[in-house]
């Protein structure tokens, strides 16, 4: 017997081992632009500074919203521009 592996196969392992490790997944059309509950105003936008923003909120600066929400657009500003490098 052969196992096949395709990419349906590795992206529902990769769920699995990420909500394993206390990750929240979302189902992507759900979460798009035009979406039930879209978090990004463009397919453009990778980072999704909503969620960010509360994963800072677990870390040694948790209460502190200035700091999240500064630190997130810092890293999608980051993001974005070594994009446009490439």
């Amino acid at each position: 017997m052969t196992l096949t592996i395709n990419e349906s196969l590795i992206e529902q392992a990769a769920l699995q081992w990420l909500a394993e490790l206390g990750y929240e997944t979302a189902f992507g059309p759900e979460i798009s632009p035009g979406g039930e509950r879209p978090e990004r105003g463009s397919f453009r936008d990778v980072v999704l500074v909503g969620r960010l923003c509360l994963s800072f909120m677990k870390g040694p600066h948790g209460g502190h919203s200035e700091y999240r929400e500064r630190r997130a657009r810092s890293l999608q500003h980051e993001y974005n521009l070594q994009r446009l490098l490439r």
